[in-house]
This record gives C-alpha cells, sequence and structure tokens, in this order.
C-alpha cells in the first residue's frame, strides 16, 4: 500500500525527497525513527548518533521539509518535547523528465517567484491564494513545464513567498494605524490567506 504518491507535477517534491534520501545522516535518523515504535526527541537522536545538536536539526528539517518525518508533542517524564517519527514508509513518485528539469535549478525558480509577485496586480489584479498553471503563464510569458515548476516550489516553499511579500509590504504593513486581515486583504489586493501569514510573521496576529 502507498502512503505517499508524488505525481509528476509535484517536481520539487520529488526532487526534496531524493535530496533528503541520499545523504548517510539522515538515512541513519530515518533507520533509527523506522526502528522506534514510539518515536525519538532530538536528544535521544542526538545520543544514538553522536551529532552536534545544529547538525542534527539541519538534517531533521531538511526530512520534514520532504515529507518523509514529522513530530507530535508528547510527554518524556515531567517535560513536553517534540517527538518526531517516519510519516511515511512507502513513497511512489512520478517523474516526467521535462518538468523535472525545470525544478533542479531552485534558485531560478526562487527568482522566478519573486517576478511572479511583482507583476502578479499588474497582470491580474490579485496575488491569489492559488496560482493556476494558465495563470503563471500568462503573467511570466513562459512555458507550461516552467510554470508547473514554479507552481509546485511555491506550494513547497510557503514560507519563502511569505518573506518575499513582507519585503515588499511590511513597511505599508507596520504603517498603518489599524490592522484587519480582511481590510488590508482588500487594500493591498493579496489574498487573506498570505496577509494572514504575514501579520503572524510580523507577530500582529
Amino acid at each position: 500500500m502507498i502512503n505517499l504518491h508524488i505525481s509528476r507535477k509535484q517536481p520539487v517534491k520529488a526532487l526534496l525527497i531524493m535530496e533528503a534520501l541520499k545523504e548517510e545522516t539522515r538515512q541513519k535518523i530515518i533507520d533509527l525513527l523506522l526502528s522506534s515504535s514510539d518515536g525519538l526527541s532530538l536528544t535521544e537522536m542526538q545520543q544514538k548518533l553522536g551529532k552536534t545538536l545544529p547538525t542534527l536539526i539541519f538534517h531533521i528539517n531538511l526530512l520534514e521539509k520532504a515529507g518523509i518525518i514529522s513530530w507530535k508533542l508528547s510527554k518524556r517524564g515531567r517535560k513536553t518535547t517534540k517527538i518526531y517519527f517516519a510519516k511515511e514508509k512507502l513513497i511512489s513518485i512520478d517523474i516526467d523528465i521535462e518538468i523535472f528539469s525545470k525544478a533542479m535549478n531552485l534558485k531560478r525558480l526562487s527568482n522566478l517567484l519573486d517576478t511572479l509577485i511583482d507583476k502578479s496586480i499588474e497582470s491580474i489584479g490579485q496575488i491569489p491564494r492559488k496560482y493556476s498553471i494558465s495563470e503563471i503563464m500568462n503573467i511570466l510569458n513562459s512555458d507550461p513545464l516552467t510554470a508547473t515548476a514554479l507552481n509546485d516550489y511555491l506550494e513547497t516553499y510557503e514560507e519563502e513567498f511569505v518573506k518575499k511579500l513582507l519585503k515588499r509590504y511590511s513597511d505599508k504593513i507596520l504603517n498603518l494605524s489599524r490592522i484587519e486581515p480582511d481590510n488590508l486583504s482588500k487594500e493591498l489586493r493579496i489574498d487573506v490567506y498570505w496577509v494572514t501569514k504575514m501579520l503572524k510573521e510580523l507577530k500582529l496576529l
């Protein structure tokens, strides 16, 4: 039974999974979590692997981003701590080489995301919650393969999209006397989903 299926239209997610699985320390982390029925804390993994905490956190974050592991809060003794566990044991990945090749250069996709933000309001009148492939193609005058890869990049790296928005709009938000997500969404012409995330990042919600 397949627990997680990555479609051909998710090349960035496929790339993240492959990158996550190929490194030795991350392989050891996965092996540990698969062999533990109750999951493990960072401290427990550090004791077993002999890695520094910053190194372990780096690898854990990559595995979590790839969707291979997850965590939950649980009591260990008197403390409540994050307990990590292997999220998926069976993963199916479909790869369209043409689309996948567009996802290999993540820096280029990041730059295209900047352009998408800058041209969205001019082209379609708003920054929506989600873009369709055709909208991305029209805004950037791009081919469908690049648009598909960029769409998956945006869905995978939402936090980067929020930071790019903040770079452009944080000063305007902070200078407002009254901040309400719905009103701000209309004023900035940005979907309330992204406005809410920006306000939380600015600690205004």
